[in-house]
C-alpha cells in the first residue's frame, strides 16, 4: 500500500516539478530581497507559498485518493470529493495569485531623480 501511494505521489510530483521549482526559486529571490522591499516580498513570499503548499496538497490528496479508491472500490462518491476539492483548490490558488499580482504591483518607493534614466 505504502508502495503505492508513494509511487502515485512521486509521478504526480514529477509532473508538477518545473512549476514547483519555479516557486522556490521566486521565494527564494523573495527573501533575499527583503531588505529592498519588504512588503512586496512578503506578499511575493506569502502567494507563492500558498501555490507551492495548495499544489502539494493536491499531489497528496490524488495519491490518497487512488488509493483509497483501490481499497473501496467506491467509484460513486469520488466525482463529488475530485469536484469539492477542485474548487476549493481553485479558491486557494486564486489567492496565491492576488497576492502574487498585488506584490508585482505594489506601490514602491520613488527612485532618486539621478538614478531614473
Amino acid at each position: 500500500m505504502f508502495v503505492e501511494f508513494a509511487s502515485a505521489f512521486v509521478g504526480s510530483l514529477l509532473g508538477q516539478l518545473p512549476l514547483l521549482l519555479v516557486w522556490v526559486a521566486g521565494i527564494v529571490v523573495a527573501f533575499a530581497q527583503w531588505h529592498k522591499h519588504p512588503r512586496v516580498s512578503a506578499l511575493l513570499a506569502g502567494g507563492l507559498s500558498i501555490l507551492l503548499l495548495n499544489a502539494l496538497a493536491g499531489v497528496v490528496f490524488t495519491g490518497y485518493l487512488l488509493l483509497a479508491l483501490e481499497q473501496d472500490g467506491g467509484a460513486a462518491s469520488v466525482s463529488a470529493i475530485i469536484v469539492t476539492v477542485n474548487i476549493v483548490q481553485n479558491f486557494i490558488s486564486t489567492v496565491g495569485w492576488v497576492l502574487v499580482l498585488v506584490a508585482a504591483f505594489a506601490a514602491r518607493p520613488a527612485l532618486p531623480q539621478e538614478r531614473r534614466a
